[in-house]
């Protein structure tokens, strides 16, 4: 499926070809990895996910931007390989978000 700049697909190496960056987010919730109630519910969503984890491999040779909106849980979504190679930009965009933040609760408290 395509419109524009959009595209969706399930092949991951379709997925990131030309991509100027990617966004990630977790695949397991903090929940399923605390409650023993969700262990098939986390195992099912490892098993179908893991082939999108974004990995050394995956990137390798590709000029390409990795975001993701945290908490990381490493070495499902993402490696920490990744996390911290020049791909990353995910602790600048931690920061970023924190001024964002920061500058939504001074708006809120009338003090701009």
């Amino acid at each position: 499926e395509k419109s524009g700049l959009y595209q969706a697909t399930l092949d991951i190496e379709k997925a990131i070809d030309g991509a100027d960056i990617i966004y990630t987010d977790t695949w397991v919730d903090m929940e399923l990895f605390l409650d023993p109630k969700f262990k098939k519910e986390k195992e099912m969503r490892i098993k179908k996910l893991k082939p999108y984890q974004l990995n050394e491999s995956l990137l390798k040779g590709k000029d390409i931007l990795i975001m993701h909106d945290m908490p990381i849980h490493e070495g499902y979504e993402i490696t920490r390989a990744v996390i911290e190679s020049s791909h990353s930009i995910i602790f600048e965009q931690a920061e970023n978000r924190l001024h964002g933040e920061k500058a939504i609760l001074l708006r809120l408290l009338g003090r701009i």
